[in-house]
């Protein structure tokens, strides 16, 4: 993954032989580097903080729907209310794993309307990605946001 290849080969054609008297003196494109957000939006890459986001509601999917390992199901605590079967109640705010997947799931739970865990494992992580994508894709083309990882959305 190199970006476009014609434009990186033409871009250090620097010898005087090869460029006309007029294209002689660089400029400061020469020394700019690509912007990668074009690339990832190509390649269908999500970002490192979204790789974690994906990975946290992805687990706490499994976790949850087939209740192994129990040691850590009893962790999270399942909404009793009507119609939010699937929504985690959240414990005191800290960086453990608890709190920052229940708050990540019920994000995600929230922008897909998950109301039952009948999906289909590989159904959901299709989802969860194209999400994930679509939310990193927002914002200026070439430069990269903090606010639109997947995390930071609402």
């Amino acid at each position: 993954m190199f970006g476009d290849r014609e434009a990186f080969l033409n871009k250090f054609r620097t010898c005087a032989r090869t460029r006309p008297p007029e294209h002689q003196k660089l400029s400061r494109e020469i020394f700019e580097r690509e912007h990668t957000k074009p690339l990832f939006a190509k390649h269908s890459l999500p970002t490192v903080h979204n790789l974690y986001s994906y990975h946290c509601c992805n687990e706490l999917f499994k976790v949850l729907k087939y209740r192994t390992p129990i040691s850590l199901y009893e962790l999270f605590s399942l909404s009793k209310r009507p119609g939010k079967e699937t929504l985690l109640i959240s414990s005191l705010p800290s960086n453990c794993f608890v709190h920052q997947a229940s708050s990540l799931w019920n994000t995600f739970r929230q922008m897909v309307g998950l109301y039952d865990f009948n999906m289909n494992q590989n159904a959901y992580k299709n989802k969860l990605k194209n999400k994930i994508l679509l939310s990193q894709q927002k914002g200026d083309i070439n430069n990269w946001e903090p606010l639109l990882n997947f995390a930071n959305s609402t």
